[in-house]
């Protein structure tokens, strides 16, 4: 019965149902198959199905495949076309990298989730693993620079922020 449901269910498009398909898509590959069935669904889907990619992660994730997991996060967050789906992967990531001890993917992650969708919880979360990792100063400074440029659409009390943080008062 499983296997003739993600047969099915793979079969069908998101315009024949959706969210709830790509949903019940994503329930029959992980009982089916585990991890690995949430992975061929994310490969399969690309960046347009975000939420197959978050829920391969975190199978990998409860699994204890924490390497294989870190290269999932990688390769998620360069597909996934939506910013909020990206930004969230992004701030898991730099939670298992933290885990493993890899300040430098931590750090990437964090400013990478930052990137796709600026809060203030994520800026603050950025400067305490750069802080960490001993690249506080580096980092600031890349992102004062970021928000300075006129294409930076994401509020003057953020911008503001960050450049009191990287030091910039003038």
């Amino acid at each position: 019965f499983l296997a003739r449901s993600v047969a099915y269910l793979e079969a069908m498009g998101p315009e024949d149902g959706g969210r709830e398909v790509r949903r019940l898509s994503r329930e029959a590959a992980a009982l089916a198959h585990g991890a690995d069935g949430l992975g061929a669904l994310a490969k399969r889907d690309g960046g347009g199905h975000a939420e197959a990619w978050h829920d391969w992660f975190g199978a990998l994730v409860r699994d204890e495949r924490l390497d294989e997991a870190t290269r999932v996060g990688r390769q998620g967050i360069s597909v996934i076309a939506d910013i909020g789906y990206r930004a969230r992967l992004g701030d898991r990531l730099a939670a298992v990298a933290l885990r493993l001890g890899d300040s430098a993917l931590a750090v990437e992650a964090a400013r990478g989730a930052f990137r796709a969708r600026p809060t203030e919880l994520r800026l603050l979360q950025l400067v305490v693993i750069a802080e960490a990792a001993g690249q506080r100063q580096l980092v600031l400074d890349r992102e004062a620079g970021e928000v300075l440029r006129p294409t930076w659409a994401h509020g003057d009390a953020l911008a503001a922020r960050v450049l009191v943080l990287a030091g910039r008062l003038e």
